[in-house]
């Protein structure tokens, strides 16, 4: 079934929200910036976050899209990508940058935004798939010893379900 968007900013689009797709117990929600996505499956190969459920822990997957974010859509994104994760009583969130290879401030800004809530709100947020350009980012800036960095995806959730 084809997706419908809709934009709130300029440039972020967003599936309508009756069109939402129910994946393994959670909902799936596409936050991109191409304004044909056409897939309930899978997401645009320009979205620049897919967001879904895996059980306790909300998966936030970083898309090509994001890699040319402009800052001045900061707050939009961070709104639309925060909303949901407000509602969460302990948040465990797996941000997944398999898909990418590099970002810049605009996403850093939007990862500790994301922390900042998850703390505040005694959860757990931890990195899988990150590249060496992403790992030298986080050492530079010293966020590698503030999230746990894992290679894949599943290792991230086995740890965050265990803890």
């Amino acid at each position: 079934m084809p997706l419908t968007a809709w934009s709130l900013y300029p440039g972020i689009y967003v599936a309508a929200p009756r069109l939402l797709q129910i994946n393994r117990g959670g909902c799936e929600r596409h936050l991109g910036m191409d304004p044909l996505m056409s897939s309930a499956s899978t997401g645009s190969r320009h979205d620049a976050f897919q967001i879904e459920r895996h059980g306790e822990v909300t998966i936030i997957e970083a898309g090509l899209g994001l890699e040319r974010m402009e800052p001045s859509l900061i707050e939009g994104a961070s709104a639309l990508l925060l909303d949901p994760l407000r509602d969460l009583e302990l948040p465990l969130i797996l941000v997944d940058l398999s898909k990418i290879d590099a970002f810049g401030s605009t996403f850093l800004a939007l990862l500790i935004r994301c922390w900042k809530l998850v703390m505040d709100k005694g959860g757990m947020m931890a990195l899988s798939g990150v590249s060496p350009r992403i790992r030298d980012l986080l050492r530079i800036t010293s966020l590698d010893v503030v999230w746990p960095i894992y290679a894949t995806r599943r290792e991230a959730l086995e740890s965050l379900l265990a803890d």
